[in-house]
């Protein structure tokens, strides 16, 4: 019998919510920690900081008014 060789680095961690890292952060700032240090909250750090780099680019063009921002929620979603 072989035995598979498994990479430690390659594990799966289920992923939790950005909505749960605010709520911990509140409640229970040592789980927080531990919990993000095992890279439950990768997925949702880098997609809210997508998302806050999306607004930032949105929000620094001149001119911008309320049409503008329709469209902008239009094709990109809210933000």
């Amino acid at each position: 019998m072989t035995k598979k060789y498994v990479d430690p680095r390659k594990r799966e961690v289920e992923q939790y919510p950005f909505s749960y890292l605010q709520e911990l952060s509140k409640e229970n700032p040592a789980l927080l920690a531990e919990l993000r240090e095992a890279g439950h909250f990768a997925q949702a750090i880098a997609e809210h900081l997508e998302e806050r780099a999306a607004s930032k680019t949105y929000t620094r063009r001149k001119g911008a008014g309320p049409d503008d921002m329709k469209r902008w929620n239009e094709e990109n979603g809210p933000s």
